[in-house]
């Protein structure tokens, strides 16, 4: 019946709904799409969205206006909370290992390598297949081990020193490597055949025989601290080391990435490197994410930290919303072939805020690319919604004779509005876990103990961006003056700009700094995904092909934790 009413009562209908209900509505129909379509009703709709809007409807045609909502719908994932199929299940692992034992699998549980003791065994589907000693030089030397126990023997329990408590374990893409690490020992095994593993190839952190690619700036200081994760990368080519406990200026945590990948990637692109690749430059420092935070800093008053750093891949190059993007470096800082996206968490002294940055090459410059919104850096201040006092609780408690595997369906709509702030992550936690889906869209934040009454707990918080980007339909106009221009000690207003588009260039850039490009014309607020009850250990994301839906997985202890998210028809 809906489908023969008049056109101006169903446009009477969509003005009372919401932008995610409104995008529906707007999907349902063609009648419905007509009456959703016109620039008076679509500039309404937006307008309760963060996001850069012209002051009168003419400034945009009609189809204008229809591509910048499906712009705005698209980079602020609209839909994708209507239905979330999360499922809880036991993770699979061969029948010799413990719940608690040392493992790292392939994403898709074929093959998997755990530490037994001091010895190093690969199953194939779950059946051992290759089994070898770690080197001893992994561990400690004897005068350290007995100065952690003389110094616990009054204690009523024996332990070792922590921070060479935990082992750490990662399994390469190919299943050619695995990396073990140990306090601040990292050794890597090749599984070929033809590898010697008597003698792994191994780096000890803050040693002094290591390699920069790019030697960092004065203010940098070596780690201290210990091996806290191990993740192979770059089709093998790079290691990423996560580093914990640090006790330098840069503390607590930093990321690390090792390996030499321009030049085996002139040589062989496509072919993942030798057990000799590793031997030579597993003591180069691709980069680090202190050395990168000091390059930012530069002569500011203030400490910039990057967290949770992770690099893209090199086919990763984004785009401007605007039609006239950031200017280009000078000619001799400029190797676009060379250049490196990654995304961090950037903390300064005025900024908290999950970015996309760029590193130049040679000399390994860095650029903000990109600021996403969180708690604490709103692009404008027309943004609604504020903290909520205790927010209600999301998901109900699996049973636990259920917890082995547990399937449920909701709708977050109905529970937390999706311009609210709890929508919002902090950025301010020295250790979140990023993952980045393989088409490079969606970028996935935990946030350990975010969203608890108590700081104190287990769990956390995982928060869905929108990394894409786009040329906006909509181009606020061009700055008048210096000040808008990013000239700094300048003074001036923007003509014919919305109050919401000053705004919105002082909050992204406070400074008028070239080091940041220009802000989001379309910002991509986040929506909050789930709060857990357990500690999030590992996080990837992956795209179902022809489904259009992707697939979130949480590695938490012995359980394996996924979401399904997407539009759906």
């Amino acid at each position: 019946m809906a489908a023969t009413l008049p056109i101006e009562i169903v446009q009477t209908v969509l003005s009372y709904l919401d932008v995610e209900s409104y995008h529906a509505a707007r999907q349902s129909c063609y009648l419905w799409r007509c009456a959703a379509s016109s620039p008076s009703m679509l500039r309404d709709a937006l307008q309760q969205v963060p996001v850069s809007l012209p002051s009168t409807t003419g400034s945009l045609s009609r189809d204008e206006w229809n591509l910048y909502f499906g712009q705005v719908a698209h980079l602020n994932l609209l839909g994708y909370r209507r239905s979330v199929e999360k499922t809880v299940s036991q993770r699979s692992l061969p029948d010799e290992c413990s719940p608690t034992a040392v493992v790292a699998s392939t994403p898709d549980g074929r093959t998997t390598v755990a530490l037994k003791g001091t010895q190093v065994v690969v199953y194939e589907q779950n059946q051992p297949q290759v089994e070898f000693p770690l080197a001893s030089t992994l561990y400690p030397h004897w005068t350290a081990v007995c100065r952690a126990l003389m110094e616990s023997r009054n204690g009523s329990c024996m332990s070792v020193n922590q921070r060479y408590a935990k082992h750490r374990i990662a399994l390469s893409s190919t299943c050619n490597f695995v990396a073990i690490g140990l306090g601040r020992v990292i050794q890597v095994y090749g599984l070929r055949e033809d590898d010697k593993r008597s003698v792994p190839a191994e780096y000890v952190l803050g040693q002094g025989d290591v390699e920069f690619t790019s030697h960092p700036g004065t203010e940098y200081e070596d780690t201290d601290g210990v091996v806290d994760g191990l993740e192979f990368a770059d089709n093998d080519r790079l290691l990423r080391v996560a580093i914990g406990k640090e006790t330098t200026i840069h503390r607590p945590t930093r990321v690390r990435y090792l390996g030499q990948p321009e030049e085996h990637h002139e040589d062989h692109p496509e072919e993942p490197p030798s057990f000799e690749y590793w031997k030579k430059h597993l003591h180069n420092i691709y980069t680090d994410s202190a050395a990168l935070a000091v390059t930012l800093t530069g002569a500011d008053d203030y400490r910039s930290t990057f967290r949770g750093l992770r690099l893209l891949p090199r086919s990763y190059h984004p785009c401007s919303q605007h039609i006239q993007g950031p200017p280009t470096p000078p000619p001799d800082k400029h190797d676009s072939g060379s250049d490196r996206f990654f995304v961090a968490s950037l903390q300064t002294g005025h900024t908290d805020s999950y970015c996309i940055g760029q590193i130049t090459s040679p000399g390994q410059t860095v650029r903000v690319h990109r600021l996403f919104p969180s708690i604490y850096f709103r692009p404008g201040n027309t943004i609604p919604g504020t903290r909520t006092e205790g927010p209600p609780r999301l998901y109900p408690p699996v049973p636990s004779s259920e917890r082995e595997q547990a399937h449920m369906t909701y709708r977050l709509p109905e529970v937390v509005t999706r311009w609210n702030a709890i929508n919002l992550p902090s950025a301010t936690f020295s250790s979140p876990l990023l993952a980045v889906s393989d088409d490079h869209r969606l970028l996935v934040v935990y946030e350990p103990g975010a969203g608890h009454s108590c700081c104190i707990v287990d769990g956390g918080s995982l928060y869905v961006y929108c990394m894409e980007d786009c040329e906006a339909a909509y181009q606020p106009p061009k700055p008048m003056s210096p000040v808008a221009s990013g000239v700094p000690g300048s003074e001036g207003e923007v003509d014919s700009a919305t109050i919401y588009d000053r705004l919105q260039m002082v909050a992204a850039n406070p400074l008028n700094d070239s080091r940041y490009d220009p802000p989001d014309i379309i910002p991509s607020w986040p929506f909050l995904l789930d709060r857990t009850s357990m500690d999030v250990d590992a996080l990837r994301v992956e795209r179902c092909e022809g489904k259009g839906m992707y697939i979130v997985t949480g590695e938490a202890g012995t359980e394996v934790i996924q979401w399904e998210i997407g539009e759906r028809g």
